[in-house]
């Protein structure tokens, strides 16, 4: 008797690894896809001159606050998602920061807080802001839902990040990875 292999979303039962691989494929893609996306290395995330602007402002507001530079980058990766602490020491390098040595320079404790407040305000202010775009996406692909593949799949995509299942970088991936499905001569 031929061993039967078993579709792990499922259970459907099938004679050879091909058979079910694309089953997979077709019948749970998106789950397909994200697997084939937790096994691939990361080549490093681009940072955008925003986001560079904003990781340099960050850490000059909240290195007076941190003992040192790793507790630093260890805080900034709570503002920069999908960045590991060493992406951000090496974008810092980059940009040639340097950290602050001389306490008059920073203005004083007072100022210092109240710069950590505000940047911690506009922190908020772009979390708040990227939650409703990713719901508002969420919105838009439901009420435009047809049954086509590729509609499915941008939905299943909105809604890994909304749930926060998904990560920017593996929704960024995953449509990378669609676009060139669906659009294979581009």
């Amino acid at each position: 008797m031929v061993a039967q292999l078993a579709c792990a979303d499922c259970s459907r039962l099938f004679p050879t690894k091909i058979g079910l691989s694309q089953h997979r494929r077709h019948a749970h893609s998106t789950q397909h896809n994200a697997d084939k996306l937790s096994r691939v290395k990361h080549s490093g995330a681009r940072w955008s001159q925003q986001e560079s602007q904003s990781l340099l402002r960050l850490a000059n507001n909240l290195y007076p606050s941190c003992e040192t530079q790793t507790a630093l980058f260890a805080r900034l990766e709570q503002y920069f998602p999908g960045q590991s602490a060493i992406s951000i020491k090496t974008r810092l390098r980059v940009l040639n920061w340097q950290a602050q040595q001389d306490e008059s320079s920073s203005g004083g404790p007072d100022q210092t807080i109240g710069q950590i407040a505000a940047y911690s305000s506009e922190a908020d202010d772009y979390s708040v802001w990227f939650k409703q775009t990713v719901d508002c996406a969420v919105s838009l692909l439901e009420s435009h839902a047809d049954s086509s593949l590729a509609s499915v799949d941008l939905l299943a995509f909105a809604r890994g990040l909304q749930s926060g299942i998904m990560t920017p970088e593996q929704v960024l991936s995953l449509l990378d990875l669609h676009a060139s499905r669906t659009f294979p001569h581009t």
